[in-house]
């Protein structure tokens, strides 16, 4: 059996690792429907570091449920607290963001759009012989 103060400290420790992934989530929450998975995948990734990190270097090995509750827990104390100011700061950095990536990748775009007129005009490239 874990003594009270051990399961505290433990809590905590999930608490205060709590509070950098809602920071995590709060910066990668601006990517929107265009970079859902990458999202997700990125969010799931320091998720899954901060829950291992918490298990195994904080509570030893010994993975409970109660002690890991904190890492949720702290996530929802990061979004009530300096979450709700942050908010426009991380969609203003990613709008940036985009604009500029876009900026690079708009020869690209109209390579790509030529391309799709090319292709779904009907007009083939080669000929095809049906032989029976």
């Amino acid at each position: 059996m874990t003594a009270p103060a051990e399961s505290a400290r433990q809590f905590l420790w999930a608490l205060g690792l709590g509070l950098p992934l809602g920071l995590w989530y709060s910066f990668l929450r601006p990517l929107g429907r265009r970079g859902n998975g990458a999202r997700d995948a990125l969010f799931l990734a320091g998720a899954f570091w901060a829950w291992l990190w918490h298990g195994f270097a904080v509570c030893d090995g010994c993975l409970r449920l109660g002690t890991a509750a904190g890492l949720p827990l702290g996530m929802l104390l990061w979004e009530l607290g300096p979450g709700k100011p942050l908010r426009p700061i991380f969609y203003r950095f990613w709008h940036i963001l985009g604009r500029i990536w876009g900026r690079f990748l708009f020869p690209l775009r109209k390579i790509f759009q030529i391309a799709k007129k090319y292709v779904a005009s009907g007009r083939k490239w080669v000929k095809i012989k049906w032989t029976e």
